[in-house]
């Protein structure tokens, strides 16, 4: 919910946008309501707890408060917390701090006797809270925690200014790298009139502490520093340590140059766990297998010797050229028979769906069969999805009146076309009036989409001219109309007029498919007696265009098959035929008519005063219902290789983490589905 909210801060806020969610109200612009109302109950349980905690109070006051609402919380052990206290509803929470007692007893008790001395000299002082935070931090990082054990045989890490005043009998200083001895270099840097060179001052102060950490150990002093920088460039040694050696001179310092490899760095006994797991598969590396097999057999290390063994499988089947089933390639029969149930002669197919599968199965595998979803950001940024919702019904109402306009007979202009486009567009917006961080990124929102409206009046313009030449002008008649079950979220309004929830259902193989979508716009003219049209799919993308290779290869469908679907189904009775389908770029060339490739896709072809399919859009359906019925039985089949049709697709893929694109590459695996019995 906070994720979704993206509110930088405000209790508020916050209480009153989760309510909303959970009411049902707004829910396409975050949460949905279930989570919402999970998400609710925790909220309610935190805000009622710190409600508890006072505006000002003393010390004794502030502590007595926190360690109530810690209990509650699960934060602090029972037993600190006053007998009449009232309590809360059972937390919601699983607390893992009840071990953590012992530190705040600690600073708790430290705290009363700040109490007692300001007590003793009369001045007892109230805090707010910000002010009693501030006080808790102090104290906190001049106290130290309580020790469990004594310090015998463990090893303190220092900053160097700090091990200067401790006498250690052994003492090891890393990163003696040139330039990165301590903070004094940097900060005399800062101080100094020269960006590049530290002052006298500051070398002198570094020198100094230099000199007085090497000479506090009693027994040995270690000096070490990186060979090699993150890049794999050689780094020298700090100037000190190269002025140190020269004070012994004539006399052989032991020198370690420490190795890469992790057999050099570990020749002796494994010393934890990590040691233990690597030294086993080194060893097992050289036929040494006695150490892995006894950790599988330990029950104390068994669990992580089955592991090694699952991820060396792993590693050993990735390195095939054949993809297997740790590439998305599912041979299961169990596993088959729950996607050919799920994905049956029943299910309604969605064209984005199958193009996600065509482009890269295994994305289609991580989202739509395993579920899985990112996180959503903790920025503070538009959501593209809701401004593509705002655009689309700022175009519906915005063509809803040109088109009375048009009847009127009134021929608009460009300019009154790009105003009509703004005040529809804050109609809207003030129609559904936001609060808080909701409210500001609707109004970015607004101001984007509003600052294409010139742009759109000029594409609204040549496409208009563009189709002046047929008996019937194609004009703006069908909004978001929907064929299939509603199941798309968004504030959009389907076309009440032509939307049915009857799925279409194509012919493809031997088998009748069934297939639902929301198609944004389609035009309607007429050539003679014929009723013909076209499909749009708006975007806000420059770059948007079809390519036939793109439909034959199953990654643009959605298109083609809306114009079937239209022609099939939605205008069926008035037996309309396709002109064409294609995307209008709002921050491109619109339609794209000009285009001399990846212009919309002509599907009919005005010949003697008739419509016709063209030869190409013929070739290309055939295409195309192949396509359709290989990514459908890979589907089914469970063939869900790590094989993406683009390939800068780890720059924006959510599962790009855990796909293994660029080991299949570097591979060079091609994928090959399985042959068919009788094949």
């Amino acid at each position: 919910c906070v994720r979704h909210a993206q509110l930088p801060s405000g209790r508020e806020s916050l209480l009153e946008q989760v309510a909303a969610w959970a009411e049902g109200d707004e829910a396409s612009a975050g949460c949905e309501p279930r989570v919402a109302t999970a998400g609710q109950r925790v909220l309610n349980y935190l805000a009622a707890g710190f409600d508890e905690l006072p505006e000002r109070g003393g010390i004794e006051e502030w502590v007595r408060a926190i360690e109530r609402v810690g209990e509650r919380f699960g934060l602090i052990s029972s037993g600190t917390v006053a007998p009449n206290a009232a309590p809360l509803p059972s937390p919601p929470l699983q607390g893992e701090g009840a071990g953590r007692i012992e530190e705040w007893h600690s600073l708790s008790q430290c705290l009363s006797r700040f109490a007692n001395i300001n007590r003793v000299l009369g001045n007892e002082m109230e805090f707010s809270a910000d002010e009693f935070l501030a006080l808790l931090e102090t104290t906190a990082d001049e106290l130290a925690a309580p020790e469990d054990c004594d310090a015998t045989g463990r090893v303190r890490v220092l900053s160097a200014e700090a091990a200067r005043f401790v006498r250690p009998k052994h003492l090891f200083v890393g990163g003696l790298s040139e330039q990165s001895f301590s903070r004094g270099a940097v900060d005399s840097r800062r101080r100094g009139s020269d960006e590049d060179e530290p002052t006298a001052d500051g070398r002198s102060a570094e020198m100094l502490l230099f000199y007085q950490l090497v000479t506090r150990p009693t027994e040995s002093l270690t000096l070490s520093y990186p060979a090699l920088d993150a890049k794999g460039q050689s780094l020298p040694a700090s100037p000190f340590l190269v002025e140190l050696e020269r004070c012994f001179v004539g006399i052989e310092l032991p020198t370690t140059k420490q190795p890469l490899n992790y057999q050099s760095q570990h020749a002796g006994p494994p010393l934890s766990q990590s040691d233990l797991r690597h030294a086993a598969v080194t060893q097992a590396e050289d036929r040494q297998r006695d150490m892995l097999a006894a950790m599988i057999r330990s029950p104390r290390y068994g669990a992580v010797g089955r592991s090694i063994l699952a991820g060396v499988e792993a590693v050993g089947s990735r390195a095939d050229k054949k993809f297997g089933r740790y590439e998305g390639v599912i041979a299961s029969d169990e596993v088959q028979a729950i996607l050919e149930r799920k994905y049956g002669a029943e299910y309604t197919w969605s064209p984005s769906k199958l193009e996600t599968y065509a482009t890269c199965p295994y994305r289609f595998f991580g989202e739509n069969v395993l579920a899985l979803a990112p996180l959503p950001e903790l920025a503070l940024e538009s959501d593209l999805a809701r401004r593509g919702s705002l655009l689309h019904d700022t175009l519906a109402r915005l063509y809803a009146r040109l088109n009375a306009a048009r009847e009127e007979g009134v021929v608009l202009t460009p300019e009154a076309v790009a105003e009509k486009f703004e005040e529809t567009l804050n109609a809207i917006v003030h129609s559904r009036p936001r609060r808080g961080l909701e409210a500001v990124l609707r109004e970015i929102e607004r101001r984007q989409i509003a600052s294409w409206a010139k742009s759109f009046a000029a594409q609204h313009q040549e496409y208009a001219s563009a189709w002046s030449h047929l008996d019937g002008p194609l004009a703006p008649r069908h909004f978001e109309a929907r064929f299939g079950p509603k199941n798309r979220r968004n504030e959009s309004d389907d076309d009440a007029s032509l939307s049915t929830d009857r799925a279409f259902e194509l012919t493809v193989g031997r088998e009748r498919l069934r297939f639902a979508g929301q198609i944004d716009r389609i035009d309607v003219g007429r050539v003679g007696g014929q009723v013909v049209f076209n499909v749009i799919d708006y975007k806000t993308s420059a770059s948007a265009r079809v390519k036939d290779e793109q439909i034959a290869s199953g990654m643009q469908i959605q298109l083609p098959l809306y114009a079937m679907a239209v022609a099939e189904l939605l205008l069926a009775d008035e037996q309309a035929a396709p002109l064409s389908a294609g995307y209008w770029s709002i921050r491109g060339k619109g339609f794209g008519l000009g285009l001399r490739s990846g212009g919309p896709l002509a599907i009919g072809e005005i010949k003697n005063g008739r419509v016709q399919f063209s030869a190409r859009w013929t070739d290309l359906r055939e295409t195309l219902l192949g396509r359709i019925g290989e990514i459908v039985t890979g589907i089914r089949h469970g063939w869900f290789p790590v094989v993406s049709g683009d390939e800068h697709c780890t720059a924006f893929c959510p599962l790009s983490t855990g796909c293994r694109i660029a080991h299949v590459r570097s591979l060079e695996k091609a994928w090959l589905p399985p042959k068919e019995e009788g094949e």
